[in-house]
């Protein structure tokens, strides 16, 4: 192989930190076009694109990455995203939200300028991995001038390129749908007899379905519940200290005024300090601060959807929701919760499990991004659809993990994880729309997709073969997760000890990073 006076060419592979390669085919062999071909794998992140022998139009070029990408080209027209700037925009939005690592490009020789600088975009606008493969023996002088000034490098051996690693987030994660199950009806009783009354109910084969359900939900109180900061700061061996500040502090201050504590004095000064300040030892009736609220809503609300996302029915939902507070209150923690959780609305009730199959029917019958993930948001929140609308691009967490609803004294929502590329990719398309001069730049995240009254979604609800939600006329604004109220009452039931002890406590809790 013979250096170029021009540009970085290097002899061997080029490495995972090239965000532009060039594989030189001199000769134009079939086998490396094969090769590139069969790399093609979407839920590995890597994408192909043979273009269309059109070499100016990039109007033509992005609808051939979106068909790469698996999105129905006819719908196009109807998404509004048929013309170049939408449908590039629809392209570089997918390719970021959906976390490609690479993308590999056939035939760039042929390719104009304009083409090419689109192209170059890529890596800074998507953080996607550039291949672009070069059939013919040296780089023209326009496009190695395009180069010059970026950090790229040149290979002649496609195979080594092919073996980078996919060390990404999944483009297309791989979640398995629970087995389908089917519950009779449960009694309406609070958690302290469910358990019991569910037992004299049921069969012996019901019972244990349900009681299934029941152990999911207490297992995964347990977990989240000693992961997380503001109760692992009452359970730790500095819990006095932590019961001396105030309970007005979050979770992350609480935390460093227990280290400052203990940095600055010996653990038997802090500990008669704390003694004396809360009477410990006394008769006082309140020598803890119990019953004091648990601070984070926003964390609970969360963990509370993510226990519920792939309920296979209402009353899966409430068989986990039941086991839950028994699992709470193990730990000290009173979890109050309606009596009547069947008859409300909200995650696991009225909304629709998001299932894999669900969701790759939304990816491949819709190809503006905004439009998937506002069928996706309101299958999973069941929330109003001027409500839906409202959503800001602000109110997605910056890892898409949850979602705010724009209602008084708001909610907050999970995100499943399997659609959390449906809702980076319509914040990037927000995020990469250039607003008209004079006009303040978009910040709805599925606006465009809902229409004034709705009709939009339902319209896409329709295409994908999918039928909304209905939203109950009672408390509208008022799912059932904001209605819980949780207070620490007490010591937990078993120390820390024990619940290092919980079956599968390796395994992710919702809402909970391990």
């Amino acid at each position: 192989m013979t250096d170029q006076p021009t540009g970085k060419r290097r002899n061997g592979p080029a490495t995972q930190q090239s965000q532009v390669i060039i594989v030189m085919d001199p000769t134009d062999d079939a086998s490396v076009t094969a090769a590139a071909l069969a790399a093609h794998n979407p839920t590995a992140g890597r994408i192909t694109v043979h273009p269309t022998p059109d070499t100016s139009s990039v109007q033509t070029l992005a609808h051939d990455l979106l068909a790469a990408l698996g999105k129905p080209l006819h719908r196009l027209g109807e998404e509004k995203i048929l013309s170049a700037r939408p449908a590039w925009q629809a392209a570089l939005a997918w390719l970021s939200g959906e976390a490609h690592q690479q993308l590999i490009v056939l035939r760039t020789h042929l390719m104009n300028e304009t083409r090419w600088e689109h192209l170059l975009k890529i890596p800074v606008l998507t953080g996607t991995q550039l291949l672009l493969v070069y059939h013919t023996t040296q780089l023209g002088a326009v496009h190695q001038s395009m180069l010059t000034p970026l950090s790229h490098q040149i290979t002649d051996d496609i195979s080594h390129v092919l073996r980078l690693d996919h060390s990404g987030e999944d483009s297309y994660p791989s979640h398995s749908d629970p087995p389908a199950t089917s519950i009779p009806p449960l009694p309406r009783i609070d958690f302290p007899h469910f358990r019991a009354e569910m037992r004299r109910q049921l069969s012996d084969d019901q019972f244990a379905v349900a009681d299934a359900e029941y152990a999911y939900g207490i297992e995964h109180a347990c977990l989240w519940l000693t992961r997380h900061p503001e109760y692992r700061s009452t359970i730790s061996p500095a819990r006095k200290i932590g019961m001396i500040l105030p309970l007005t502090l979050r979770a992350d201050e609480l935390d460093a005024g227990v280290a400052v504590l203990q940095q600055g004095y010996s653990k038997i000064f802090v500990d008669e300090l704390s003694e004396g300040i809360l009477c410990l030892g006394r008769l006082s009736p309140n020598v803890k601060g119990y019953p004091h609220p648990w601070r984070d809503e926003m964390g609970l609300q969360i963990f509370l959807c993510e226990l519920v996302a792939n309920a296979l029915s209402p009353r899966h939902t409430l068989a986990r929701l039941r086991g839950a507070q028994a699992g709470f209150l193990m730990h000290g923690v009173l979890l109050n919760m309606p009596i009547d959780l069947d008859l409300l609305h909200g995650p696991g009730i009225t909304s629709t499990p998001l299932t894999s199959a669900i969701i790759t029917r939304i990816r491949s019958h819709t190809a503006h991004p905004q439009h998937a993930a506002a069928l996706a948001a309101s299958l999973f929140t069941n929330i109003d659809v001027p409500i839906l609308a409202s959503t800001r691009v602000d109110h997605l967490s910056s890892d898409a993990s949850h979602l705010q609803a724009a209602i008084p004294n708001s909610a907050f929502y999970a995100v499943p994880p399997h659609a959390r590329a449906l809702m980076r990719a319509a914040r990037k398309f927000t995020q990469l729309h250039l607003p008209e001069p004079g006009r303040e730049p978009p910040q709805y995240l599925f606006r465009p997709a809902i229409g004034r009254e709705g009709q939009h979604l339902e319209k896409i609800a329709k295409v994908c073969g999918f039928t909304l939600p209905v939203l109950p006329n009672r408390n509208p604004h008022s799912p059932w997760h904001r209605q819980v109220a949780c207070w620490r009452v007490s010591d937990p039931l078993h120390g820390p000890e024990a619940d290092m002890r919980i079956p599968h406590a390796d395994r992710e809790a919702p809402g909970w990073p391990n």
